[in-house]
């Protein structure tokens, strides 16, 4: 009676383990789609989106300095080089920093997706249920895929001096001429973006 009990108690575990296999090959299947490609794709299409705005919020600005520089008669001067200077260094920084959103977005959902498999897993583990792990994981996934990078417009990142006397320069809106040049305009600005979704 002895040996029957543990041949079939080792049946059992053998037909359980099949079945976790099985489910984890249904698991591995519905979330194939999410490889480093996607990931990729998914930081790019956030920097698509981001860039051309950052783009033209330099050149706005970079407009807005010269014309504030001759404004007050210093165009030529070593205070206009060095805003111009100061200006480009940090476009490369914003620059860094925009990159860096992109990367990190892609980091986030990455760790979503490791997050719901690891789940469904503890939960394949648990009930040994390779269609309910199947069913589970094509819900996760689609879901997961469907989350689409943040298309929101981007912070004004540049700010300028006031150049020139104070009496001069005072009354002049500066919110306004930002606004009438379309800064944080959102798409205005031609940003766009190359993103598909798993599937």
């Amino acid at each position: 009676m002895g040996i029957i009990n543990a041949f079939t108690a080792q049946q059992q575990e053998a037909d359980r383990q099949s079945r976790i296999k099985q489910g984890m090959s249904r698991i591995d299947g519905a979330f194939k789609g999410f490889d480093d490609n996607y990931f990729r794709d998914y930081a790019t299409a956030t920097n698509e989106y981001n860039m051309p705005q950052l783009d033209t919020q330099y050149k706005d600005t970079k407009d807005e300095l010269t014309y504030r520089l001759a404004r007050a008669g210093t165009l030529n001067s070593s205070m206009a080089a060095t805003n111009t200077a100061k200006l480009a260094k940090d476009y490369d920084t914003n620059r860094a920093t925009v990159l860096a959103q992109g990367d990190q977005a892609a980091a986030n959902l990455r760790s979503r997706v490791a997050s719901e498999k690891q789940a469904l897993t503890s939960q394949l583990y648990s009930t040994s249920d390779p269609d309910l792990a199947s069913n589970s994981a094509l819900t996760a996934s689609k879901n997961l895929g469907n989350d689409q990078p943040s298309y929101s417009p981007l912070a004004q990142m540049f700010s300028l001096p006031i150049i020139g006397a104070g009496n001069y320069m005072q009354g002049y809106n500066t919110a306004n001429a930002y606004k009438q040049a379309g800064f944080g305009g959102g798409v205005s600005n031609g940003a766009k973006s190359s993103w598909r979704n798993v599937g």
